[in-house]
C-alpha cells in the first residue's frame, strides 16, 4: 500500500513537470508567432517607408537639377553681361587712350606754335635783347603751366572714366561672385542629392539586411516552434503513458477500495444489527417507562378524582351549613317579629344543629378552607405563587401594573421590544393602571424564563407577581399608582 501512493506521487510530479514544460513551450510558440507578426508588420512599414524615401529622393534630385539649371542660366547671363561690359570698358579705354594721344599731340603742336609766335614779334619789333636764360625760364614756365592745366583736365577725365570702369568692374565682380555662389549652391544641392541618394541606398541596404534578419528570425522561430511542437508531442505522449499507468493504478486502488468498502459494509451491517438490538432494548425500556408513567398518571388521576369528590362533599356540607345558618337566621327574625316560648326557641336553635346530619356522610378527608386574604401595602413585595412549570411556548400574555399613563406604557413597550427573544408585542387592554399585552417570541420559552429575562432589565424594574400557563403577571417597582 505504501509503494503505490509513492509511485502515484512520482507519476503525478512527472505529469506536472511535463504539463509545465508543455505550457512553457506553448507560451514560447505564441510569443514567437507574435514576434513573427510584428516583424511582418515592420517589413510592411519599411516597404512603405522605402517607397516614401524613394519619392523624397526623386523629388530632391529634381529640385537639385532645377536649382542647378536655374543657377547655370543665371551664371551664364551674368557672364555674358560681364563680357559685354568688359568689351565696352575696353572700347572706352581705347577711346580715352586716343584722346590722350590727341591731347599730347595738340599740346606739342601748341608748344611749337607758341615758341614760333614768341620769336616772330621780337624779330620784327626788335626789342632789346634779354638774356637767354630769362627767356628760356619764362618759356619753360609757360609750357609747364599749359601742360599742368592740360594734364589736370586729362587727369580729371581719366579719374572719371576710371571710376566708371571701377564701378563696372565691381559690378562684374559682383556678378561673377553671384555666378560662383549659384554654382556653389548647385554644387551643394548636387552634394545633398548625392548624400540623400547614399542615405537612401544605405536605408535600402539596412532594410534588406533587416528583412534578411527578420527572415532568419522567422526561420529560427519556425524551427523553434517545430521543436516546441515536437517536444509538446513527446510530452503529451509521455503524459498519456503516465496517465495510462496512473489509470491502471487507480483501477487497482479502486478495486482495493471496493474490497475495503465491502468489508466496511459487512461491519456496518453488523453494527446496524447491534444498533437495532439496542434500539429494541431502548424501546422496550421506554415502553416500560411509559407503562410506569401511565400507571402513575392513572394513580394521580384517581387521586385527583378522590380529592375532587372530597372537595365537592365538603362544599355540599358547607352549603348545607350555610342553609342551616340562613334557616336559623330566618327563625331568629321570626322570633323577633313574634315572641315564642323559650322551649320552642331552643328547639328552633337546636334544629340547625341537627340539620347537618341529613345530608349523606362525607368521606373522611381533610377539608382545606380558604383563609381570608390580608391586604398588602403597595411598597411591600408580594411573594410569587409557585405553580407547576409550564411547557415552552411562543405566545405569552403579559400583565403589567401599576402604569400611571399611556405614555409610560408606550415607553415600557419599547424597552420590552428591545429584548432579543421578543418578536411581536401589542397591547390588548389598558385600564385602571393595569395593561394586558400579547407577547410573541422568536423561540419557544417558558413563562418563568421570560419572567427572569424581564426581571433582568435595569429600567424599569419588574417583579414577578404570578405565573401560570402562558400568563405572566409583573409588578413595576417604583411606579406610582393611578389616582
Amino acid at each position: 500500500m505504501s509503494d503505490e501512493p509513492q509511485r502515484l506521487g512520482a507519476s503525478g510530479d512527472i505529469i506536472g513537470a511535463l504539463s509545465d514544460r508543455v505550457t512553457e513551450l506553448t507560451k514560447r510558440a505564441a510569443s514567437l508567432e507574435s514576434d513573427l507578426d510584428s516583424a511582418r508588420k515592420r517589413i510592411a512599414v519599411y516597404e512603405e517607408f522605402d517607397a516614401t524615401v524613394r519619392e523624397a529622393m526623386a523629388g530632391t534630385l529634381r529640385a537639385a537639377h532645377q536649382i542647378r539649371t536655374r543657377a547655370e542660366g543665371a551664371a551664364q547671363q551674368i557672364l555674358e553681361q560681364a563680357r559685354e561690359e568688359r568689351k565696352m570698358l575696353l572700347k572706352e579705354i581705347d577711346r580715352l587712350r586716343d584722346e590722350r594721344d590727341g591731347l599730347v599731340d595738340e599740346i606739342a603742336s601748341t608748344r611749337r606754335s607758341g615758341f614760333s609766335a614768341l620769336r616772330g614779334p621780337r624779330r620784327d619789333a626788335a626789342p632789346p635783347a634779354r638774356p637767354a636764360e630769362e627767356s628760356a625760364a619764362e618759356a619753360r614756365q609757360m609750357a609747364a603751366d599749359a601742360l599742368k592745366s592740360v594734364f589736370t583736365e586729362l587727369l580729371e577725365d581719366i579719374r572719371k572714366q576710371a571710376g566708371a570702369a571701377a564701378d563696372a568692374a565691381r559690378e562684374a565682380n559682383a556678378a561673377a561672385q553671384q555666378a560662383r555662389a549659384a554654382q556653389e549652391e548647385a554644387r551643394v544641392a548636387q552634394e545633398r542629392a548625392r548624400i540623400a541618394q547614399e542615405e537612401a541606398q544605405r536605408a535600402a541596404e539596412a532594410q534588406r539586411a533587416a528583412e534578411a534578419e527578420r527572415a532568419a528570425q522567422a526561420a529560427r522561430a519556425t524551427e523553434e516552434v517545430r521543436k516546441a511542437t515536437e517536444e509538446a508531442a513527446r510530452a503529451a505522449e509521455e503524459a498519456r503513458r503516465i496517465a495510462d499507468q496512473q489509470r491502471q493504478a487507480q483501477l487497482a486502488l479502486e478495486a482495493e477500495r471496493a474490497a475495503e468498502a465491502e468489508r466496511a459494509t459487512a461491519a456496518a451491517e453488523r453494527a446496524a444489527t447491534a444498533a437495532r438490538a439496542a434500539e429494541e432494548a431502548r424501546r422496550a425500556a421506554e415502553e416500560s417507562r411509559a407503562a410506569d408513567a401511565r400507571a402513575a398518571e392513572e394513580d394521580r388521576r384517581l387521586e385527583t378524582k378522590r380529592i375532587a369528590e372530597a372537595t365537592r362533599a365538603a362544599e355540599a356540607a358547607a352549603r348545607a351549613a350555610q342553609e342551616a345558618a340562613r334557616a336559623a337566621e330566618a327563625a331568629r327574625a321570626a322570633q323577633v317579629a313574634q315572641p315564642a316560648p323559650p322551649s320552642e326557641e331552643e328547639d328552633v336553635v337546636g334544629a340547625p344543629l341537627a340539620s347537618p346530619a341529613r345530608p349523606p356522610a362525607a368521606p373522611e378527608f381533610t377539608v382545606i378552607q380558604r383563609s381570608e386574604s390580608v391586604p398588602v401595602a403597595e411598597e411591600e413585595q408580594v411573594t410569587p405563587q409557585r405553580e407547576e412549570p409550564a411547557a415552552p411556548t411562543t405566545n405569552i400574555v403579559l400583565m403589567l401594573s401599576p402604569i400611571p399613563s399611556f405614555a409610560r406604557l408606550v415607553e415600557i413597550e419599547r424597552r420590552i421590544q428591545l429584548l432579543a427573544p421578543v418578536r411581536t408585542l401589542y397591547v390588548r387592554d389598558f385600564r385602571g393602571g393595569v395593561a394586558t399585552l400579547a407577547l410573541g417570541l422568536r423561540v419557544p420559552m417558558s413563562v418563568d424564563e421570560m419572567g427572569a429575562a424581564l426581571a433582568a432589565l435595569e429600567q424599569p424594574r419588574f417583579a414577578v407577581q404570578r405565573s401560570g400557563g402562558n400568563t405572566l403577571e409583573l409588578r413595576i417597582e417604583g411606579e406610582a399608582g393611578v389616582a
